[in-house]
């Protein structure tokens, strides 16, 4: 259920495990249940004004690599808030 948006990066479906908005991070779990969930900042949510996602939102989103490890970028909301 993923497709390529460029030769080294794939766009991924999931679903927000949980979303802290004062803290402005949270984790996404991965439609493909193979990953473990992973981390999503506020900054990389592609939304125009405030951005925060909700628990069970479902999204889509590109894996890459980060200062701590693997996070969440180009993180596009499918369903409403």
């Amino acid at each position: 259920m993923a497709k390529t948006t460029t030769a080294q990066q794939t766009e991924s479906y999931g679903t927000v495990v949980w979303f802290d908005a004062a803290k402005g991070f949270g984790f996404i779990a991965p439609v493909d249940r193979r990953s473990i969930p992973v981390f999503v900042e506020f900054s990389n949510i592609e939304l125009p004004g405030y951005r925060t996602l909700v628990a069970g939102q479902a999204v889509t989103f590109v894996r890459s690599f980060g200062r701590n490890g693997v996070e969440a970028t180009r993180v596009r909301p499918i369903t409403p808030g």
